[in-house]
């Protein structure tokens, strides 16, 4: 739940970036305040189907409910009842409101609103009631909330705000509401190679480089027309994503183009082959050494990122993939290779392949 770790079974266990932050560095309570701060529900690793309709970040929406309730903090029942259900960060003003009427109640009639709320049975479940149950998961909850360095709980079990950080606590409000955005992670290690790496927030630039990576370019088209886009912007961004989803879709199934450039028959091992600091676009392995091949698409990302993310990829490769003392190689497609991506390349000592390549015109080496 803290992305300091990746286990599955029949493969190796490997600690994230994250995690060795935590086991080497001098701040690790500050490390797992920065985890619970970033996680979201509901993800990938998350395997109760209640869950899948929400999309929500819970620490900024906790941030928020607690900054403008009456008092800053909330007690457990307020959480049970009215906190646990939210779905969206939208629904914040609700979730506020209905604390407030709740608090206006005399104790009979909250009494009765709590036996009221305990009829609603599970079906199939050993517990007697859906609230028996929100309010037994409440209490790990908290405690895993309370782990952020803005949140505390005090001896009656109240969640409030810690209190001289009501300027840190608004910072990262601004921060999220001005950019924060929930992102739709297709597997657990997508979500892993996100949550993992340090100081990654979930932003609209994050989230439509992900969407990039993994060519959905519904939801990157549809997060573009979020963002203050012209429309001749935007058709200029349609027309990149379709032609190089084009690309990607014809080297999957023919490789061809790039043997030629590199003098290297290949055999594909995966498209959007998931690892835990990222999907790689296309993994090949070469037919007479058994080298890996990372192969990476610009898809519109800046030339230090799209660099810096087939570095790291080589890397993960090259550690859990590539038998002892094996080179693995890099290639970057892009329908044009400007001066920026050759700098980027130039400034590295990572051999990296770059390709140009059209459809119509064929590819060619830079």
């Amino acid at each position: 739940m803290l992305g300091l770790a990746w286990v599955e079974n029949d493969e190796f266990v490997e600690i994230t970036d994250v995690g060795n932050e935590f086991l080497d560095g001098t701040d690790p309570d500050g490390v797992l305040s920065d985890q619970v701060s970033r996680f979201q529900f509901t993800n990938p690793t998350v395997r109760a189907k209640d869950h899948n309709g929400m999309s929500l970040h819970p620490v900024p929406f906790l941030l928020e409910v607690l900054r403008t309730v009456d008092g800053q903090y909330i007690s457990r029942d307020e959480y049970v009842l009215f906190v646990s259900r939210a779905k969206r960060y939208d629904e914040i003003d609700r979730v506020i409101d209905s604390i407030h009427r709740y608090r206006d109640l005399d104790s009979e009639v909250k009494a009765e609103l709590i036996s009221q709320c305990s009829k609603y049975k599970l079906a199939g479940m050993r517990r007697d009631s859906i609230l028996n149950t929100i309010r037994l998961n409440a209490s790990y909850a908290l405690k895993f909330y309370s782990l952020s360095e803005n949140f505390e709980i005090d001896a009656a079990g109240n969640l409030s705000l810690v209190r001289g950080k009501l300027i840190d606590t608004r910072k990262l409000l601004n921060r999220y509401n001005k950019d924060g955005e929930f992102i739709h992670f297709a597997d657990q290690k997508d979500w892993i190679a996100f949550y993992g790496a340090p100081g990654s927030m979930a932003t609209s630039d994050v989230a439509l480089d992900y969407y990039l990576d993994k060519g959905d370019i519904e939801a990157a088209i549809r997060l573009k027309k979020k963002t203050e886009t012209s429309p001749k912007e935007l058709k200029s961004f349609k027309d990149m994503v379709v032609a190089e989803k084009t690309i990607e879709d014809h080297l999957e199934h023919d490789l061809s183009l790039i043997e030629k450039q590199i003098g290297v028959k290949l055999k594909l091992v995966g498209r959007q082959y998931s690892t835990t600091v990222g999907p790689i676009d296309l993994l090949a392995k070469s037919n007479a050494t058994g080298e890996y091949y990372v192969i990476e698409l610009k898809k519109g990302r800046s030339a230090d990122r799209v660099y810096g993310q087939c570095s790291r990829y080589m890397g993960w490769v090259r550690k859990n993939l590539a038998k002892s003392g094996k080179p693995t190689h890099g290639i970057i497609v892009a329908t044009k290779i400007d001066d920026k991506l050759k700098a980027a390349r130039d400034a590295h000592d990572t051999k990296v392949y770059l390709i140009e390549l059209s459809l119509k015109a064929g590819a060619a080496a830079v």
